[in-house]
């Protein structure tokens, strides 16, 4: 702090002037006569004051014309660094005298405020000029400093406060100052990168800043006592402020500071009763026009008091300023903690600590010119908090009187006001939960319902009226933020106090959204009306579902009203323009995927209902869409870096379509079309063809992004597809040779495909192992075509069906070195449940042969061993249990038998209870398989002694005792099956091992 910077830092300003406007050297002159002078001695003051209002004026006069340029020989102007420094440290001596000296001392704390004041004008000049340079460590001393100064002002204005002989000239020149400071900050923290090595530094200094803020954000207000409140916060998810004693002096001292301005009274036409913890605080903008005149003859007395409330209104709106931008210095969770102080804490037993906090100042601002913009300020920072305060660490009324009190805001005159108010709820909606507290709060109390009431009868009006897009966007954006919480949705739609019922969103809200022409016009509106739909349609699943009828009378009503909508949205102009007509030039491709998903998301028992002709003309619609490519829309270039390139957003609209048309495919009206199976089977491998022709299109080749989206839903889409064909036995039916080439398709993606994620291995196996089991079904059957028959009779060669077993031992192989290398568990368990589908045939084994077989039964067991997730482990052991004979793994089953009762002893009581039913049947067929096949080959034997019979023995007493223990945590459902496989390990045959 006490660096005096060299010549060659003091002429660099000169100089830059000099180039820039050809009178900077008089700045060079005047730091060189500041750089010889001291606050400290009375004729240094009177010199510095003369050459500070000579810089000053300089300053004002150039100011526009500083810029930052660059000499021929490197030097870059702009850089003032060196000349805050030098003001910093006249503001740091500056402090140390007046914490010396006396408050009584008028005249000469004048001189010292006037010369205050005009270092604070140059140096927030300076700021506004600096180039922005690197991360500096001065930025942060500075910024120190100047917080520790606007603590003192604080101080100071609490001891002129509480002079008997008060003089209002030093309050509107401390009042000036702290706007000034609260000005440098605002500059230091949105302009400069500051930054603490030390973080404990910055918690202090964070706790310091907030502190001083929370000070000035109520500055000014009837009633305020700024003494009342710390310079320095702590982080804590409770209020803190200062006890004090009512009766004697301090008391006199707030009914002084009260009665200071008692005719400030504002929002008089909501001061009701139905307005809770409103306060009469304030100030009117009408008070705050300069052209006020007044007919007293203490013309200067009103007019210190027109200064004195104007600085009030800018100091709070810097303070909401400096507080937004905190942010910018200090991360989330250093900050975090400090948040609570601009909540009322309601078991306070401070009777002021309620009532000074931003939701005061929400309720009782006028929204008017200056208080517009602090209101404004307010909300931004209340957003912040929205998003990331922990609220089940802080008291339950918060969200309450937030909710309540923003009521009175959003139908203001000003439609900016409106618009944040709206946002506000919506940011309350968006969190993931809704505090239990909040939501029974506005279901179960009056106030709460007619608060959303309001709401929802000014949402209402907003798209009605269709006069101001935002409003209608916010409007949309807090129905969709409501619908998102199925339940709490739920909740509201049931009653009767609220005016919102499900016909009223779906047959009338959203309708009037989706007709609303000036979507078509807007593409924000149109996204979100788009998303809107969505989450209807989200929602609408979801009830169809449930059994809960608190919204319909019956389940049939409520099937035919999830019908009517889907009809109407089917029937609508967005529909028709995004899907039939294809218009990009009126439709955004946003728009066109999500109301191909809205599609997807038809339950299956109202898509069943819908007439033929329209199933049918659905159905042709994806088709047509999932066939679109490159030659479609406009010629690809040949090579694409960007993964952003308008020619290929129609790859999101293929991915989406062949995405939908499989979840329409395994509706039980088109589980058994195998002509639409082999389509979006021949549409899926299209995307995965690559021919050697360049004229045909080349998705392998696309841009990394682009090319994993597609490859992942085609993937996905292709796998649910071959499940369908496995479950309804549709091979029989279909040409051995169309799935040996799927077959062969599937191997060349191993290795082809450039970009690989865990998502795109997850579905490659899973459409791997399903057509291999189709394949060796459709051996099994002996179920061959025409021309199957001529191929494998007369044209098809020994080398061909090598050429076919390669391929599928490839496939394999390559599927369980996936298990060995990859650590996704949800990739590890496809793969285990593919290879226990397979193990069961004996075609399988013979396919393999010895070796491979080793190599997977080896590659499971480590898996089993290794692994730390249950579904992994539990699907590992019933894998290899499902092998075709148990004996095949004879020289293993020693040690498989052993890991494992190990396994199911260590780990029985700790899988996660919703995971405890299906780990355990799976151990128990895989127990029970391993002591039919093997256990009991052992006893035949009378090996009673060896290992084997010590872990059986080792089993049936963890079982009794298990059993037998009458507080576990176990259901009935647990318990019996646990009775179950103690009988059959201690061989008692009963009803219920017959059973299980």
């Amino acid at each position: 702090m006490n660096n005096h910077p060299d010549n060659r830092h003091r002429s660099r300003w000169g100089a830059g002037r000099r180039h820039v406007s050809g009178s900077g050297g008089g700045g060079h002159l005047i730091f060189t006569g500041l750089n010889n002078l001291s606050v400290q001695d009375g004729k240094d003051s009177k010199r510095i004051i003369a050459l500070l209002e000579s810089l000053h004026s300089l300053m004002e006069m150039n100011k526009s014309s500083i810029t930052t340029t660059k000499q021929d020989n490197g030097t870059v102007f702009g850089d003032f660094s060196q000349e805050l420094s030098r003001l910093n440290q006249f503001l740091f001596d500056i402090k140390t005298l007046l914490n010396n000296n006396n408050v009584e001392n008028y005249q000469y704390h004048c001189d010292l405020f006037r010369l205050q004041n005009l270092l604070l004008k140059s140096f927030n000049i300076l700021l506004k000029t600096t180039k922005i340079i690197d991360e500096s460590p001065l930025y942060g001393d500075i910024l120190e400093h100047l917080i520790d100064y606007l603590i003192q002002m604080k101080i100071i204005i609490c001891k002129s406060s509480g002079q008997q002989r008060n003089d209002d000239n030093i309050i509107v020149t401390l009042n000036q100052s702290c706007l000034l400071l609260l000005k440098c900050i605002y500059l230091l923290c949105s302009k400069f990168t500051i930054s603490y090595g030390n973080n404990l530094r910055k918690t202090n200094v964070s706790g310091k800043l907030i502190g001083i803020l929370r000070c000035f954000m109520f500055y000014g207000l009837n009633k305020y006592d700024l003494e009342s409140y710390p310079v320095n916060l702590y982080p804590s998810p409770i209020s803190q402020f200062m006890m004090k004693d009512n009766g004697g002096l301090n008391s006199k001292k707030r009914r002084n500071n009260s009665n200071r301005f008692d005719d400030d009274e504002i929002f008089d036409e909501i001061h009701n009763n139905n307005s809770p913890n409103l306060s009469t605080s304030e100030y009117s903008s009408s008070e705050l026009d300069e052209s006020i005149s007044t007919t007293t003859a203490d013309t200067m007395t009103i007019r210190r008091e027109f200064q004195n409330k104007k600085s009030f209104v800018k100091i709070r709106m810097f303070a909401y300023e400096c507080l937004r931008t905190s942010l910018d210095v200090f991360d989330i969770r250093t900050i975090f903690g400090f948040w609570s102080f601009l909540f009322p804490d309601s078991s306070s037993s401070w009777p002021y600590d309620q009532q000074f906090s931003l939701l005061t100042t929400i309720s009782n601002d006028t929204s008017n010119r200056n208080n517009c913009s602090i209101l404004i300020l307010v909300y931004k920072v209340l957003s912040l908090i929205v998003s990331i305060t922990p609220y089940h660490k802080i008291n339950d009324n918060i969200l309450n009187q937030l909710f309540s009190q923003n009521s009175y805001l959003i139908d203001n005159k000003v439609t900016q006001i409106k618009n944040l108010s709206l946002a506000l709820y919506v940011k309350i909606f968006s969190m993931q939960m809704i505090p239990s507290y909040l939501e029974l709060w506005i279901i179960e109390t009056k106030i709460g319902c007619d608060t959303m009431n309001k709401i929802f009868i000014q949402c209402y009006e907003f798209i009605d009226n269709q006069d101001y897009i935002l409003l209608i966007i916010e409007s949309i954006k807090l129905f969709i933020s409501i619908l998102r919480h199925s339940q709490f949705a739920i909740r509201l739609l049931s009653m009767k106090t609220i005016n919102f019922n499900i016909h009223t969103l779906c047959m009338d809200l959203s309708i009037r959204i989706v007709e609303m022409d000036k979507a078509f016009n807007n593409s924000v509106l149109q996204t979100l009306m788009c998303k809107f739909i969505h989450t209807i349609g989200t929602f609408l699943k979801d009830l169809s579902s449930d059994d809960k009828l608190e919204i319909f009378p019956n389940h049939e009503s409520r099937i035919e009203f999830i019908k009517e909508w889907y009809l109407k949205i089917i029937d609508s102009k967005i529909f028709y323009q995004a899907l039939v007509e294809q218009d990009m030039a009126i439709v955004q491709n946003s728009s066109q995927i999500t109301m191909i998903n809205v599609i997807s998301l038809i339950p299956e028992k109202v898509f069943v209902r819908f007439d033929q002709k329209i199933r049918f003309n659905i159905i042709s619609i994806l088709i047509s869409l999932s066939k679109i490519d490159h030659d479609d829309n406009q010629q690809r270039p040949e090579t694409v870096d960007n993964d952003d390139d308008e020619n290929e957003l129609w790859i999101y609209t293929k991915s989406t379509s062949i995405r939908c048309l499989s979840i329409l495919q395994s509706y039980d009206c088109f589980v058994e079309d195998l002509v639409l199976i082999m389509d979006l089977i021949d549409i899926c491998l299209d995307v995965f063809h690559d021919d050697d022709d360049e004229s045909n299109h080349s998705y392998r080749r696309m841009a990394k992004k682009k090319q994993i989206f597609l490859f992942e839903h085609t993937l996905w889409a292709l796998a649910n597809i071959l499940d369908c064909v496995k479950k309804n036995q549709l091979e029989t039916i279909m040409e051995y040779s169309f799935l040996i080439r799927i077959g062969h398709i599937m191997e060349k993606l191993y290795t082809e495909i450039t970009h690989h994620t865990d998502d795109m291995f997850i579905n490659l196996v899973r459409n791997s192992s399903i057509i291999i089991y189709l394949i060796l079904c459709k051996q099994n059957s002996h179920c061959f075509s025409d021309s199957d028959l001529a191929m494998f009779h007369r044209n098809k060669s020994h080398n061909d069906d090598e050429i076919d077993q390669s391929n599928i031992q490839m496939i394999i192989k390559h599927m369980y070195e996936i298990l060995a290398k990859k650590k996704s568990y949800k990739l590890q368990w496809n793969i285990c449940i593919g290879f226990s589908y397979l193990f069961p045939m004996e075609n399988f084994i013979k396919l393999c042969g010895v070796d491979m077989i080793e190599h997977i039964m080896d590659t499971l067991y480590q898996t089993f061993l290794n692994t730390v997730n249950h579904k992994v482990q539990s699907y590992s052991i019933y894998t290899i249990s499902c092998i075709y004979e148990l004996n095949i793994f004879q020289k293993h089953l020693s040690k498989l038998w052993s890991s494992l009762i190990e396994k199911f002893i260590d780990n029985l009581l700790i899988v996660p209870i919703h995971n405890r039913r299906t780990w355990l049947d799976r151990f128990a067929i895989a127990i029970e398989k391993f002591f039919n096949e093997y256990v009991q080959q052992q006893q035949q034997q009378q090996n009673d002694d060896d290992d084997v019979q010590k872990n059986c023995r080792k089993l049936a007493e963890f079982l009794a005792m298990e059993i037998g223990m009458k507080n576990s945590d176990f259901d009935d459902e647990i318990r019996n099956k646990l009775e179950m496989l103690y009988n059959i390990v201690t061989n008692k045959q009963t009803k219920k091992n017959e059973n299980f």
